[in-house]
């Protein structure tokens, strides 16, 4: 997918004519032809922004799921006799269940 084909896709929706056009304090409307392209930079800056809370929120939930996978191996999962893969699993739902949970509350 080219990015002139991107650009035609998003230009042919209607939401994104609404975003593109929108009411200054004079009334007239800005359209797309009068904004500049983003740069290289501010591209790079968003992106870093945008991907921040997503790769911590990732390190902070594989911790959690490592941690509650080998907790539950080494008390439950040797009385029951869970595999480690079990075990894994039953973390990962706990790590789920505490990132479903924060979502639900805040």
């Amino acid at each position: 997918l080219s990015s002139e084909e991107f650009r035609k896709w998003v230009n042919s929706r209607a939401w994104s004519r609404a975003l593109l056009t929108n009411s200054n304090s004079e009334g007239s409307q800005l359209s797309n032809d009068d904004s500049e392209e983003p740069s290289n930079e501010q591209l790079a800056k968003l992106s870093v922004r945008t991907a921040t809370p997503f790769f911590a929120f990732g390190l902070v939930d594989n911790f959690i799921m490592v941690t509650a996978g080998a907790a539950i191996e080494d008390t439950v999962g040797i009385s029951l006799g869970l595999s480690t893969m079990v075990s894994a699993g039953f973390g990962n739902m706990f790590a789920d269940g505490l990132g479903i949970g924060k979502h639900l509350k805040g």
